[in-house]
């Protein structure tokens, strides 16, 4: 097999191995075999490295951050190319101060080669701030034949400097804690390109840098006012006006919602309005992904100073033609993310293994020409991802973007596991360790990643796939791993997937998660609630009728079944998933109803809970029938009190989407979906599913067969925020 290998793939390789070699050794320093196995293998093979020149930083805003000229760090600097070649070049480097713009140092190397730079020992007194190194390459003429920059920051100490809350967060400037109060002004460090967020209380009003316009301005009625910005690394001031109670800064991640406007998939829980997200969302975000632009909402949100983006795919070539670069550019400078002046830029989804990695290397050649295209300067292009950065092309792809100064999204859609330990052990895998490999493959790209987990709790894509865990502690779990796992500390932002999946609860809870940790900066729970859900047994149908109490109309009027791929019809995540299969099924009698009942357990008095169900017609599912057939199952719950209101009592026919059999988007199967919203009134309560709404009539025709599972109870997280 390894002669069918191109000399690409081998470069490429040991590039991998330099790389991962350079994770183990430290990013200043690559074991010298491997350097003299690549410098080998350089001299006989065409250079095909997509970047010739690296500067790999170690930055000193750590989870301990390094403070002062002390906390400088090595310079990595990384040449891709033949030594025959670099002969004939040199390497400008010079170093720009961010709070003047001048040049404090600069050197011409000729024949360069990979090294290492200690800025210690130039010759400057570097102030607490933010740097710019800048490496141009040139040819013999002195012409440049490539350039890259780096940013290089120092950190401040004493009064000034930045107290790391968790990985998400850090306190930049806190006036009441550090007595810093009765200062007309206060400098502050932001240790990196992002998203700062301001607090303001008691009667001031508060500048930032040069602005004439107050940042925040709060009166002592008011209570407290906040607002984010975007703003680039290194030293700003606030100028404060008045008497203030409270002034804090805190950097904080991108906090994207994806995506405004939308509904559920289930009606009754109608829109993701406005005015709902100011309330349970926009308090823990900055950048939203619109379906378009709204010129009303759109231009509130960017006069709060945050971002709006607009989603746009991957274009494929016409039939019998190559995608080219030209293309690719063509497609994207024609959406409105690229020339609308409400729009911040675009969100392209998505880009997955279907690519061949000369596809890639393709890609990483728009993204470069994009990024120097002027008239989009200053605006974002996000792609959403699958893949990792482990080819050339792929990692050139990857390299492009870091250059660009664009982040990436990172698909990462997590199913409920059947226990806390498994659930955790898969998070850990699929978060911190494909990160770390990440950083191994590509040093600094968590530091340019934004997390995407799902939080999609409807069908037709939902990752709540066993109903007797809580789908809420398990959202909580993988936000609590991204906040407080060593691997992770400078992760970009969060972007939960997608609103338009999610239930008005979950939505409300993760918009409460998002505060939590990614503004509050907190690494404790929030929630308080265990994994494992106790309240009924066997909800799922997974051992037949355990636990359950049967009442049969007559013989064989109830009794299981299993269908392969009804859990994927369904939309349980990802689809490959074993997982909803089983279920119970009525046979519907005309001489009395068939029921089934289960005693509800460990119901803490005067807490809010909700109960999910799915039902569906099971002849219509054997017999590959798409139509709306009404299920008439009736709910009954004793000893609790029913939440008044349509949006809390519903049951409602919805489409699958994911083919299964003989069912497709065109031919879907349809099924129900049951809602209830209680308050228990002490410990205990009763639960009775039954398939005639009351004694005296039937809830449908006389040998229907209605399949049950997935009765899922949990506890209800309300827009009041109670019992987290």
């Amino acid at each position: 097999m390894a002669a069918n290998h191109g000399k690409e793939f081998w470069v490429g390789l040991l590039m991998g191995l330099v790389g991962f070699g350079a994770g183990l050794a430290g990013a200043a320093e690559t074991p010298p075999f491997l350097e003299k196995i690549l410098s080998l293998v350089q001299e006989e093979l065409p250079s095909v490295a997509s970047v010739p020149v690296r500067l790999v930083v170690d930055d000193p805003w750590q989870a301990v951050p390094r403070v002062g000229v002390a906390g400088l760090r090595p310079v990595r600097i990384w040449l891709e190319a033949k030594p025959r070649q670099l002969q004939e070049r040199r390497l400008e480097l010079s170093l720009t101060a961010r709070s003047t713009g001048q040049i404090v140092w600069t050197v011409l190397w000729p024949a360069p080669k990979s090294a290492v730079l200690d800025l210690t020992k130039i010759g400057y007194e570097f102030a607490w701030g933010a740097y710019e190194l800048r490496a141009v390459l040139q040819d013999a003429g002195g012409r440049p034949v490539y350039s890259t920059s780096a940013l290089i920051t120092v950190l401040p100490d004493d009064q000034h400097k930045i107290e790391v809350l968790n990985n998400l967060v850090s306190e930049l400037a806190n006036a009441r804690r550090r007595q810093m109060l009765g200062q007309p002004e206060i400098a502050f460090m932001n240790p990196r390109d992002g998203w700062c967020w301001f607090q303001l209380a008691g009667t001031a009003k508060l500048r930032l840098n040069e602005m004439e316009q107050p940042l925040l301005e709060s009166h002592s009625d008011h209570g407290t006012m906040e607002t984010m910005r975007f703003l680039p690394a290194g030293r700003h001031q606030l100028r404060i006006e008045g008497q203030p109670t409270e002034l804090v800064v805190r950097a904080v991640p991108v906090l994207f919602y994806n995506v405004y406007q939308t509904g559920t998939q289930i009606a009754p829980f109608g829109l993701q309005t406005w005015e709902l997200l100011e309330k349970v969302y926009w308090p823990a975000c900055n950048m939203i992904e619109g379906t378009r632009v709204y010129q009303e909402e759109t231009s509130r949100w960017r006069a709060m100073g945050r971002r709006w983006v607009l989603p746009i795919g991957v274009p494929e070539p016409p039939q019998g033609q190559v995608r080219t670069v030209e293309t690719l550019l063509d497609h994207w400078q024609r959406s409105d993310g690229y020339s609308h002046p409400l729009a911040d830029g675009m969100q392209i989804d998505e880009f997955t293994a279907r690519y061949s990695d000369a596809e890639y290397a393709l890609f990483a050649e728009g993204v470069r020409r994009l990024a120097a295209d002027r008239k989009f300067q200053g605006r974002l292009w996000i792609p959403f991802v699958t893949i990792d950065p482990d080819q050339p092309g792929r990692r050139a792809f990857f390299e492009a973007l870091m250059e660009a100064g664009w982040p990436v999204s990172l698909e990462i859609y997590l199913p409920e596991k059947p226990t806390a330990q498994l659930d955790q052990a898969e998070i850990e895998r699929r978060m911190a360790g494909r990160l770390l490999r990440w950083e191994k493959l590509l040093p600094a790209v968590v530091r340019r990643t934004i997390v995407c987990p799902m939080f999609s709790s409807l069908p037709y894509c939902m990752t709540n796939t066993l109903p007797n865990v809580d789908f809420k502690v398990h959202l909580e779990m993988q936000l609590h791993h991204l906040a407080t796992h060593p691997a992770l500390f400078g992760l970009y932002g969060l972007q939960p997937y997608r609103s338009n999946y999610a239930d008005p609860e979950t939505l409300r809870w993760m918009g409460r998660l998002l505060r939590h940790y990614g503004i509050e900066g907190r690494r404790d729970r929030l929630g308080k609630d265990p994994y494992d859900l106790v309240h009924l047994q066997n909800p799922d149908f997974e051992q037949g009728m355990k636990h359950w109490e049967v009442q049969a109309a007559e013989l064989g009027g109830i009794r299981t079944g299993s269908y392969r791929g009804l859990g994927a019809l369904e939309g349980r995540w990802p689809p490959s998933e074993p997982v909803g299969n089983n279920f119970l099924i009525f046979r519907r009698s005309p001489k009395g109803p068939n029921r089934i009942s289960q005693t509800i357990q460990a119901l803490q008095p005067g807490r809010l809970y909700c109960l999910k169900m799915i039902s569906a017609d099971y002849q219509d599912l054997v017999a590959g029938r798409s139509q709306k057939t009404p299920t008439g199952l009736s709910i009954l719950l004793e000893g609790v009190q029913l939440e008044p209101g349509q949006s809390n009592q519903f049951d409602w026919p919805f489409r699958s989407f994911q083919p299964v059999g003989p069912f497709s988007r065109q031919k879907p199967f349809w099924m129900t979906y049951h809602w209830r919203v209680f308050r228990a009134q002490g410990t205990r309560g009763r639960l009775t599913i039954s398939d005639w709404p009351d004694a005296q009539k039937p809830g449908g025709p006389a040998g229907q067969e209605v399949l049950v599972h997935f009765v899922e109870l949990q506890p209800y997280f309300s827009l009041e925020g109670q019992n987290p």
